[in-house]
C-alpha cells in the first residue's frame, strides 16, 4: 500500500527525515509512490511537478505502473531533471508513459511499453534530453516507441528498443518524426535497436535526424523519405543493417530528400537504396554537392560490377 496517502491529493506531502522504509515485502507500494523533490515525497508524479522549481531534480522512488489517465503517468511541464533512480515504469495502454510539454532532462529510468501505444512522446516546442535511460516497447505499435513533435537529444547510455514481432516496416518503428519541426540528434554513446524502421517520417515537413555516434541496428530499413523537407546526416557512428535486402538508407530520387554522408562505420547487404530512382534523377546520387554513386556505362558495367564513389 502506499507509505503514504491523504483524501485530498492535491499537493499535500510528508517530510521525511533520517527514514528508511523497507519495501522488500510490499510489492504494490509502487502505487503510491510518484515521485518526490526537496526532501518531499507525493503520491502522484503531478503533485511533485507541481511543486518542482525550474532546476529542481524529481526523483523516482520506486517501480511504476503508469496508467492511460494523465495523473497516471508522467507529464514534464517544467525545466527539471526526472531522475528515475534506476526504477521502471512499465505501462500497457495504447499511450505513452513519459511526455515533454517543457525542455527537460531524464537520466537513470527504463520505460517498458508492452501495449499499443509509444512508450514516450516529445511535444512540440519542448527539447528532451535523455541520458542512461532505456525507452523500450515490446510489441508491435503503430506510433512508434518515442514519437517526435520537438526536439529529442539522446546521449551515453540511452538506448531505445523497438522489439515487436512486424517485419513489414509499417510497425515497430523506432521514432516517428511526427510533426513539422521534428529534430532528432544521436550522440555518442546511445543505441538503438528496432526490428521495424529506425526512424518513420509522417508526410510533416521539415524533419531533421543528426546522428553524431552511436550505434544504431536495424532488421529494415533505418531511414527513409518519400517526400522532400526530411534531412539525415550521419557524422559518425555504428551501423547495422540484419535485412538481406533492403538498405540502410531508401532514397526515393523524385521527391528530393536529403543525406549528408559524413562518415559512419556501416555494415549492411546495401547503404542506400533509392528504390528504381537512378534514371529519375539522371543516373547519380550527389550528396553535399558531390556525386558519391554513378550509374556505369555500359563498357564499365563488367561482371555485375559498378563504379562507387565516395567523398574522401
Amino acid at each position: 500500500k502506499p507509505v503514504f496517502f491523504n483524501n485530498n491529493e492535491t499537493g499535500n506531502g510528508a517530510t521525511v527525515i533520517n527514514t528508511t522504509f523497507d519495501l522488500t515485502n510490499a510489492p504494490n507500494a509502487m502505487v503510491g509512490l510518484g515521485g518526490g523533490v526537496n526532501n518531499r515525497y507525493y503520491t502522484r508524479f503531478a503533485d511533485a511537478m507541481s511543486a518542482a522549481k525550474e532546476g529542481d531534480t524529481v526523483t523516482l522512488f520506486a517501480d511504476y505502473k503508469a496508467g492511460k489517465n494523465d495523473y497516471e503517468r508522467f507529464i514534464i511541464s517544467k525545466n527539471v531533471i526526472f531522475d528515475g533512480n534506476g526504477h521502471t515504469v512499465s505501462l500497457n495502454t495504447d499511450s505513452y508513459a513519459l511526455r515533454f510539454d517543457s525542455t527537460a532532462e531524464v537520466r537513470n529510468l527504463n520505460i517498458v511499453q508492452t501495449g499499443a501505444g509509444a512508450a514516450m512522446q516529445v511535444n512540440a516546442g519542448a527539447t528532451a534530453t535523455v541520458r542512461d535511460s532505456s525507452v523500450k516497447c515490446t510489441v508491435t505499435t503503430p506510433y512508434g516507441t518515442v514519437i517526435v513533435n520537438g526536439k529529442l537529444i539522446l546521449e551515453s547510455g540511452a538506448k531505445v528498443i523497438s522489439e515487436g514481432a512486424a517485419t513489414n516496416g509499417t510497425e515497430s518503428v523506432g521514432f516517428r518524426m511526427h510533426s513539422p519541426n521534428a529534430e532528432l540528434i544521436v550522440n555518442d554513446g546511445a543505441e538503438i535497436t528496432t526490428v521495424g524502421n529506425t526512424f518513420k517520417a509522417n508526410a510533416a515537413t521539415p524533419t531533421t535526424i543528426t546522428i553524431n555516434g552511436g550505434k544504431i541496428t536495424t532488421a529494415r530499413w533505418m531511414w527513409e523519405s518519400n517526400v522532400a523537407g526530411h534531412t539525415l546526416t550521419i557524422k559518425g557512428g555504428t551501423f547495422v543493417s540484419k535485412h538481406a535486402t533492403d538498405a540502410l538508407i531508401c532514397l526515393y530520387g523524385t521527391r528530393t530528400p536529403t543525406v549528408n554522408l559524413l562518415g559512419g562505420t556501416f555494415t549492411a547487404k546495401k547503404i542506400i537504396d533509392t528504390n528504381d530512382a537512378i534514371t529519375a534523377i539522371g543516373g547519380t546520387i550527389t550528396l553535399n554537392g558531390k556525386v558519391i554513386f554513378r550509374g556505369p556505362t555500359p563498357e564499365e558495367f563488367k561482371n555485375t560490377e559498378a563504379s562507387i564513389y565516395m567523398p574522401s
